[in-house]
């Protein structure tokens, strides 16, 4: 949920501690956690728990920066460091690895080429 009186990247979320003002540019991925999604952020150790499910989470991010890449994970392309095609995981710059889905890979490529060119547009 975006109030309107922070930046666009910045967002109000219920977590278990009350609301957090969380910049969605700094977040690494969320992983689907029943009802709840677990926020991961880039220097910060543990994760935010929000009471939102992860399509939720997934709607209320820029699509353009945020891939889902299974029914449990969504990733932010700005930390992912290597995808490899053999085995179909992400390497984040934090060094966990995420598993794309197979039904998924395709779009995943498509997506994150598609990322690649808007950033290089820009240098």
């Amino acid at each position: 949920m975006n109030t309107g009186s922070q930046a666009p990247h910045n967002h109000v979320f219920l977590t278990q501690n009350g609301h957090e003002l969380i910049d969605i540019y700094a977040i690494q991925h969320c992983k689907a956690n029943g009802n709840y999604t677990d926020v991961f952020m880039d220097g910060i150790p543990n994760a935010y728990l929000i009471c939102l499910t992860l399509k939720r989470v997934q709607q209320s991010f820029n699509s353009f920066l945020f891939f889902r890449v299974s029914r449990s994970h969504l990733v932010n392309f700005f930390y992912i460091k290597t995808f490899n095609r053999r085995t179909g995981k992400i390497l984040l710059a934090s060094g966990e690895e995420i598993v794309v889905a197979r039904k998924k890979k395709s779009y995943f490529l498509k997506a994150w080429q598609a990322y690649a060119e808007r950033i290089d547009a820009r240098l």
